[in-house]
C-alpha cells in the first residue's frame, strides 16, 4: 500500500486530496495547523498530526513519524497555503515573510526532509496557483511565494530524476474553498467571468488532478506545471 503525506489536509484541496487517494487505496499522514476531531474518525487508520508548517522542525517531525507508522512514503503534497490580499505599500516585512514561509519555506522543508526516505518512483507535487503564473493586483507576496513553487518543482525535478522521482506542480484557478469564500461578490463574479467554463471550480476537480499525477499512470510527467483554472488564462 502507498503511503501520501499532504500538508493543509483539514480542508479545501488538501481535504478533498485526502478523500481522493484514500479511494485509490493509499494510506495517508493529514497535517493540519489545528486538524478537528473528525478528520480522525472519518481518516481511522491514518495518521492525523497538528503542525506549523512554517517551521522547518515541523518537516523532520512529520517525515519521521510518517515512516515509523507506515515504513515507507510515497508521496509528499506540498498543499498548505495562506493568502494576503493587501497592496504592496501597505504589507510590511514580518507578513512577506511569514507568508513565504507558509507557502513556500514549508515545501523546501518537507520535500527535503522526505527525500531522505523516498525511493524510486516517489512523487511530490506542490500546490501553486494561477497567479503564480499571470500574477494579480493586490497578491504580491501571495503570487511571488507561488510563483517559487514553480521554480522549485522544475529545479528539484531535474535534481530528482537520476533518482526516479518526480516532482510536478498543478495551478489551480478559482477554486470555491474556505480561504475564498469571504471575497466579495464583485470579485467572485469577475473571476467567474474571466473563466472559459464561467464557474469556479471544486476542490475535488484539483484533487482528481492530483490524484492522477501521484499514480503511475502519471509516471513519464516532471517538471511540469498543470494548470485547473476553468480556462482562466
Amino acid at each position: 500500500m502507498k503511503v501520501a503525506i499532504i500538508t493543509g489536509a483539514t480542508r479545501g484541496i488538501g481535504y478533498a486530496t485526502a478523500k481522493a487517494l484514500k479511494e485509490d487505496g493509499w494510506s495517508l499522514t493529514l497535517v493540519g495547523r489545528r486538524p478537528p476531531e473528525s478528520l480522525g474518525r472519518e481518516f481511522p487508520e491514518d495518521l492525523i498530526l497538528a503542525a506549523d508548517v512554517s517551521l522547518p522542525e515541523s518537516a523532520s517531525r512529520v517525515v519521521k513519524a510518517t515512516y515509523e507508522r507506515f515504513g515507507r512514503i510515497d508521496a509528499l503534497i506540498n498543499n498548505a497555503g495562506m493568502t494576503l490580499d493587501k497592496p504592496l505599500l501597505r504589507i510590511s516585512p514580518e507578513e512577506v515573510e511569514h507568508v513565504h514561509r507558509v507557502n513556500l519555506f514549508s515545501a523546501f522543508h518537507f520535500s527535503k526532509a522526505v527525500l531522505r526516505y523516498m525511493k524510486k518512483g516517489g512523487v511530490i507535487v506542490n500546490v501553486s496557483s494561477i497567479v503564480g503564473i499571470v500574477g494579480n493586483p493586490w497578491q504580491t507576496a501571495y503570487a511571488s511565494s507561488k510563483a517559487g513553487l514553480i521554480a522549485l518543482t522544475k529545479s528539484l525535478a531535474k535534481e530528482m530524476g537520476s533518482r526516479n522521482v518526480r516532482v510536478v506542480a498543478v495551478a489551480p484557478g478559482f477554486i470555491e474553498t474556505k480561504m475564498t469564500e469571504n471575497l466579495p461578490e464583485d470579485v467572485k463574479r469577475r473571476y467567474v467571468e474571466s473563466t472559459a467554463l464561467k464557474r469556479a471550480g471544486k476542490p475535488e476537480e484539483v484533487a482528481n488532478v492530483i490524484a492522477f499525477l501521484v499514480s503511475d499512470r502519471a509516471s513519464y510527467i516532471s517538471g511540469q506545471v498543470i494548470v485547473v483554472d476553468g480556462g482562466m488564462v
